[in-house]
Protein backbone atom coordinates (compact mmCIF):
# COMPACT_ATOMS: atom_id res chain seq x y z
CA UNK A 1 0.00 0.00 0.00
CA UNK A 2 1.09 3.47 -0.63
CA UNK A 3 1.92 5.62 2.23
CA UNK A 4 0.60 9.05 2.02
CA UNK A 5 2.80 11.81 3.22
CA UNK A 6 0.97 14.40 5.11
CA UNK A 7 2.01 17.90 4.67
CA UNK A 8 1.37 20.48 7.18
CA UNK A 9 -0.71 23.18 5.71
CA UNK A 10 1.11 25.75 7.69
CA UNK A 11 4.59 24.99 6.29
CA UNK A 12 5.37 25.83 2.69
CA UNK A 13 6.73 23.00 0.54
CA UNK A 14 10.39 23.54 -0.29
CA UNK A 15 11.32 22.69 -3.87
CA UNK A 16 14.75 22.71 -5.51
CA UNK A 17 14.98 24.86 -8.59
CA UNK A 18 16.06 22.35 -11.27
CA UNK A 19 16.34 24.92 -14.04
CA UNK A 20 19.36 26.57 -12.54
CA UNK A 21 20.97 23.18 -11.81
CA UNK A 22 20.46 22.02 -15.43
CA UNK A 23 21.98 25.25 -16.70
CA UNK A 24 25.08 24.75 -14.54
CA UNK A 25 25.47 21.11 -15.66
CA UNK A 26 25.18 22.04 -19.35
CA UNK A 27 27.67 24.88 -18.96
CA UNK A 28 30.16 22.53 -17.29
CA UNK A 29 29.63 19.97 -20.04
CA UNK A 30 30.21 22.56 -22.76
CA UNK A 31 33.32 23.82 -20.95
CA UNK A 32 34.78 20.31 -20.68
CA UNK A 33 34.05 19.50 -24.32
CA UNK A 34 35.65 22.71 -25.58
CA UNK A 35 38.74 22.50 -23.40
CA UNK A 36 39.41 18.77 -23.74
CA UNK A 37 42.36 18.05 -25.97
CA UNK A 38 41.82 14.84 -27.98
CA UNK A 39 44.72 12.42 -27.88
CA UNK A 40 45.83 11.25 -31.27
CA UNK A 41 46.49 7.53 -31.00
CA UNK A 42 48.40 7.38 -34.29
CA UNK A 43 51.08 9.75 -33.01
CA UNK A 44 51.62 7.67 -29.87
CA UNK A 45 52.32 4.35 -31.63
CA UNK A 46 55.89 3.17 -31.97
CA UNK A 47 56.39 1.74 -35.43
CA UNK A 48 59.62 0.19 -36.58
CA UNK A 49 60.08 0.77 -40.27
CA UNK A 50 62.58 -1.25 -42.28
CA UNK A 51 65.71 0.53 -43.38
CA UNK A 52 66.52 0.88 -47.03
CA UNK A 53 69.11 -1.67 -47.99
CA UNK A 54 72.04 -0.77 -50.18
CA UNK A 55 72.41 -2.44 -53.53
CA UNK A 56 72.16 -6.14 -52.87
CA UNK A 57 73.71 -8.69 -55.18
CA UNK A 58 71.26 -10.69 -57.25
CA UNK A 59 70.00 -13.78 -55.52
CA UNK A 60 71.36 -17.07 -56.80
CA UNK A 61 69.30 -19.64 -58.58
CA UNK A 62 67.22 -21.32 -55.87
CA UNK A 63 67.77 -24.84 -57.18
CA UNK A 64 70.14 -26.35 -59.74
CA UNK A 65 68.96 -29.41 -61.61
CA UNK A 66 71.54 -31.70 -63.24
CA UNK A 67 70.23 -34.53 -65.40
CA UNK A 68 72.49 -37.44 -66.32
CA UNK A 69 71.73 -39.28 -69.54
CA UNK A 70 73.53 -42.12 -71.29
CA UNK A 71 75.71 -39.82 -73.42
CA UNK A 72 75.58 -36.33 -71.89
CA UNK A 73 74.59 -34.03 -69.03
CA UNK A 74 72.03 -31.22 -68.83
CA UNK A 75 72.19 -28.35 -66.39
CA UNK A 76 68.83 -26.63 -65.83
CA UNK A 77 67.62 -27.98 -69.15
CA UNK A 78 70.71 -27.00 -71.21
CA UNK A 79 73.20 -29.52 -72.54
CA UNK A 80 76.71 -29.13 -71.03
CA UNK A 81 80.02 -30.93 -71.07
CA UNK A 82 81.90 -32.14 -68.01
CA UNK A 83 84.20 -29.09 -68.07
CA UNK A 84 81.26 -26.70 -68.49
CA UNK A 85 79.46 -28.40 -65.61
CA UNK A 86 82.52 -28.06 -63.39
CA UNK A 87 82.94 -24.36 -64.18
CA UNK A 88 79.26 -23.65 -63.59
CA UNK A 89 79.21 -25.48 -60.26
CA UNK A 90 82.29 -23.58 -59.04
CA UNK A 91 80.71 -20.30 -60.15
CA UNK A 92 77.46 -21.12 -58.31
CA UNK A 93 79.37 -22.17 -55.20
CA UNK A 94 81.20 -18.83 -55.29
CA UNK A 95 77.84 -17.02 -55.23
CA UNK A 96 76.19 -19.14 -52.52
CA UNK A 97 77.56 -22.16 -50.65
CA UNK A 98 74.08 -23.26 -49.57
CA UNK A 99 73.00 -23.80 -53.17
CA UNK A 100 70.69 -26.81 -53.61
CA UNK A 101 71.69 -29.28 -56.34
CA UNK A 102 69.33 -31.99 -57.55
CA UNK A 103 70.90 -34.75 -59.63
CA UNK A 104 68.48 -36.82 -61.72
CA UNK A 105 69.71 -40.02 -63.32
CA UNK A 106 68.19 -41.69 -66.36
CA UNK A 107 67.73 -45.46 -66.07
CA UNK A 108 70.26 -46.12 -68.82
CA UNK A 109 72.97 -43.78 -67.46
CA UNK A 110 76.25 -45.18 -66.17
CA UNK A 111 77.01 -45.13 -62.46
CA UNK A 112 80.39 -43.59 -63.19
CA UNK A 113 78.69 -40.47 -64.52
CA UNK A 114 76.75 -40.07 -61.25
CA UNK A 115 79.96 -40.49 -59.25
CA UNK A 116 81.68 -37.89 -61.48
CA UNK A 117 78.87 -35.37 -60.86
CA UNK A 118 78.95 -36.00 -57.12
CA UNK A 119 82.74 -35.50 -57.15
CA UNK A 120 82.29 -32.19 -59.01
CA UNK A 121 79.75 -31.04 -56.39
CA UNK A 122 82.12 -32.05 -53.62
CA UNK A 123 85.07 -30.23 -55.21
CA UNK A 124 82.90 -27.11 -55.58
CA UNK A 125 81.99 -27.47 -51.87
CA UNK A 126 78.24 -27.68 -52.44
CA UNK A 127 76.83 -29.67 -49.49
CA UNK A 128 73.13 -29.71 -50.43
CA UNK A 129 73.00 -32.46 -53.07
CA UNK A 130 70.03 -34.76 -53.67
CA UNK A 131 69.99 -37.72 -56.08
CA UNK A 132 66.79 -38.82 -57.82
CA UNK A 133 66.07 -41.43 -60.44
CA UNK A 134 63.81 -40.77 -63.38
Amino acid sequence: MLRLIRRNKGQPVQEINMTAMCDVVFQLLIYLILTAKPMLVATELEISRPQAQPDTPPSPIPMVEIMIFKDDYTLCGKRVTTNGLEKTLHHLAGMDKSQTVIVKCAPDSAHEKLIDVLDLCSSAKLPNVSVLSM
